[in-house]
């Protein structure tokens, strides 16, 4: 007997002003920079801007793990615009200290680059007399590196953590086939054309995959790039995947879609980051 999974995620009177406010803006803003992870992201910024900056940032530098640089900063220069909306004012001074955030993870604001990275830091020679400089430059050691707000991997010991089963390695969300992330997309196999989200870059294992009933029996599941042959591909509904372990490469995504929209259509999924690539340097674990 095949177990109905029921999702939704409703915004009830609890919603702060932010989050009525800026949530549709920043999402618009994240699809234009063509991130991946919009709703995560958006949820970060709602967190910071609504006083939660801890937990904000962490999702922040969660989602912007997996997109690239370049799209971070196209992003970071679309909150900068928010501000130009009606009565979003009052959040501007957060809104900016999340784009500033973004820029800092996206590697600009560096002030200097690569070359006044490479420059040896110096420093005047003091004397004894009052303090004045004797013309003696002298090396600086560079300070140390701050401390990441990313969670690091507990050591594998007597091989009693694997990638499967550290916490700090699953992922895992609710993909919404028809929702504000899809994009049209030639159906794989070509059977035509629907509606495709990018759930998450590799590299990944997904091990279970449930869609809500409301879903039409024409879903597909894949590993790839939206219009490009799939790796793998699982169709139909209801999806029912448990305890399998569907790699997505390290160039690939994991795809969710369907040819016929279906209102209240979900699909929950999950997985873990394996600790390599496959050209064996580490995986990252967001």
């Amino acid at each position: 007997m095949i177990k109905a999974l029921l999702l939704s995620v409703p915004c009830l009177a609890g919603c702060s002003g932010a989050s009525l406010l800026l949530k549709g803006p920043v999402m618009a803003a994240c699809e234009k920079a063509s991130l991946q992870g919009c709703s995560d992201m958006a949820d970060g910024v709602i967190a910071y801007v609504d006083g939660n900056k801890v937990e904000g940032k962490k999702k922040l530098i969660s989602a912007a793990g997996d997109n690239s640089p370049d799209d971070i900063r196209k992003f970071a220069k679309q909150l900068r615009m928010l501000e130009d909306i009606p009565g979003a004012q009052k959040y501007t001074g957060p809104v900016v200290e999340v784009a500033k955030l973004l820029d800092k993870e996206s590697g600009e604001g560096g002030g200097g680059g690569d070359e006044a990275e490479d420059k040896p830091k110096k420093r005047k020679d003091k004397g004894g007399d009052g303090g004045e400089d004797k013309g003696k430059d002298e090396p600086v050691a560079d300070a140390p590196e701050p401390s990441s707000d990313r969670k690091q991997p507990p050591p594998l010991v007597a091989g009693m953590v694997t990638a499967d089963t550290d916490p700090t390695r699953h992922k895992g969300g609710i993909v919404k086939p028809f929702g504000e992330a899809k994009k049209q997309c030639n159906v794989p196999l070509g059977t035509g054309t629907g509606s495709c989200v990018k759930a998450l870059k590799g590299p990944l294992f997904v091990t279970d995959i449930h869609s809500s009933p409301g879903c039409a029996g024409d879903l597909f599941v894949y590993s790839g790039a939206i219009d490009a042959d799939p790796s793998w591909l699982i169709t139909g509904a209801p999806l029912v995947v448990h305890g399998s372990r569907l790699l997505i490469g390290d160039n690939e995504s994991l795809i969710i879609g369907g040819r016929t929209a279906t209102e209240g259509c979900t699909v929950l999924w999950s997985g873990f980051r394996p600790f390599k690539r496959s050209d064996g340097s580490p995986a990252p674990a967001q």
